[in-house]
């Protein structure tokens, strides 16, 4: 969602748009990472109850993060459209601001 506010809306963001292209970054980052294994995804699934009764920054929530690995045996068509689609966003993002960063998010 970032990446595309940065797309839709960065002319407009003024001094902020350094801080949202520095987050689209990080995100993009940790994603793939979660990426980096040949056709394989690892997603985190938290709990929708605990998540939302707690009111504490997420770096400091202690409930469980259950690891999973999406891949042709484990499917998760859902989460791998969704991580594609948001490399996808980044890729447009970065494409005239890092092209060597975009072509990192092509290739998955």
């Amino acid at each position: 969602m970032l990446a595309w506010s940065v797309i839709d809306f960065g002319r407009t963001m003024g001094s902020e748009l350094g801080h949202a292209v520095r987050a689209v970054i990080w995100g993009t980052d940790y994603l793939l990472k979660a990426t980096a294994t040949n056709n394989v995804v690892y997603v985190q699934v938290g709990d929708t109850i605990s998540d939302h009764n707690c009111w504490e920054r997420p770096k400091d929530m202690d409930t469980l993060r259950t690891v999973y690995k999406i891949n042709r045996n484990h499917p998760g068509s859902d989460v791998a459209g969704e991580t594609v689609a948001a490399l996808a966003a980044a890729l447009i993002v970065f494409r005239s601001r890092d092209p060597t960063f975009a072509v990192v998010c092509l290739l998955l």
